[in-house]
């Protein structure tokens, strides 16, 4: 009897390409997973050891700020105002270093003329009284024209016209003038752009004269409120170019020109005094503790016999210097 035959399915070759094939797919599986887990595991890595990109940090300040806090450029100081010229509450006239006058004046008719008389050099004063003789009020300019006589432009307590009254005794008594108000020099606040000369009425290059200073019958000066100072030489029908002064608040006569008292000049604290012309005369300082915005309108100068005074605060001085020096 022979050996038995082995019994082969008819799909057994099939079956073999079948697992050919699955285990082929397995190790291209195997190979694509492990491509895969190696790429993530070069990101991972290259995500932990790259640099993270940032904004610049600013700068640190000198000083912390507080939040919501805007830091800005400190405001440059102020300058100091401008002075403006007024017509001045204060009239001061003197004769020579002993004798003067002074006085305020206001509006008229409220402010009355009482004017003081010096002969000691403004260590004393008498207190005079114009407008019980004589009805004159608001007094606009003072002559001294001796030691016991002085005369006085004002306006009327009726009707606030012009007035000139004068005193030969001292100021023991007064009397009216009206004659000789035409040959006299004057303002009046009426007509603030306007001078009284001897030749009439005139006009003068200011919109307010602050202060008049005649030196005779033909020659005077005016100060404007914007400081500047004209001169004519022929009462009034003309005036020269004009010569700016910044701070001016008043103007008077002298010998040879004008002075003019000044505030707010940085190198005076107080009242500075320009000889115009100025030729080589020294400007003057009186010193004086005060704001200068507050003296505009009290302050007066006056020139006479080589003595200059002024009366500014609460002080009256003298200056037989031009200024440089006082008593």
């Amino acid at each position: 009897m022979g050996a038995p035959k082995r019994y082969v399915p008819k799909d057994r070759p099939k079956r073999l390409w079948i697992l050919l094939g699955v285990g082929v797919f397995l190790v291209v599986d195997a190979v694509l997973i492990a491509v895969a887990m190696g790429a993530t595991h070069a990101r991972s890595e290259a995500s932990e050891t790259l640099p993270v990109a940032s904004a610049p940090a600013a700068p640190a300040s000198a000083e912390p700020q507080p939040a919501g806090t805007v830091e800005t450029t400190p405001a440059a100081s102020p300058e100091p105002a401008a002075i403006v010229a007024v017509p001045s509450t204060r009239l001061l006239a003197a004769l020579d270093g002993s004798i003067a006058w002074r006085a305020t004046t206001g509006a008229c008719p409220d402010a009355s003329a009482s004017p003081e008389l010096t002969a000691d050099g403004g260590y004393s004063w008498k207190t005079t009284d114009a407008t019980g003789f004589t009805d004159v009020t608001a007094l606009q300019r003072i002559l001294v024209t001796g030691e016991t006589r002085a005369a006085m432009v004002g306006l009327s307590a009726e009707g606030c016209e012009p007035q000139f009254v004068e005193t030969y005794v001292s100021g023991d008594n007064y009397v009216s003038y009206p004659d000789e108000l035409e040959s006299t020099w004057f303002t009046t606040p009426s007509t603030p752009s306007t001078v009284h000369s001897p030749a009439g009425d005139l006009s003068t290059p200011c919109t307010t004269v602050v202060a008049l200073a005649p030196r005779d019958a033909d020659v005077a000066g005016v100060l404007c409120a914007d400081g500047r100072v004209f001169q004519t030489t022929d009462a009034a029908a003309t005036w020269s170019d004009a010569t700016p002064v910044a701070g001016a608040v008043d103007l008077a006569a002298t010998d040879s020109g004008y002075v003019v008292a000044i505030v707010g000049d940085p190198a005076c604290k107080g009242v500075a005094l320009r000889m115009l012309p100025a030729g080589d005369a020294q400007d003057g300082c009186y010193a004086l503790d005060a704001d200068p915005e507050t003296l505009p309108g009290n302050v007066a100068v006056s020139a006479a016999d080589g003595t200059l005074w002024l009366w500014a605060g609460d002080a009256i001085a003298r200056s037989g210097d031009g200024g440089v020096t006082w008593e």
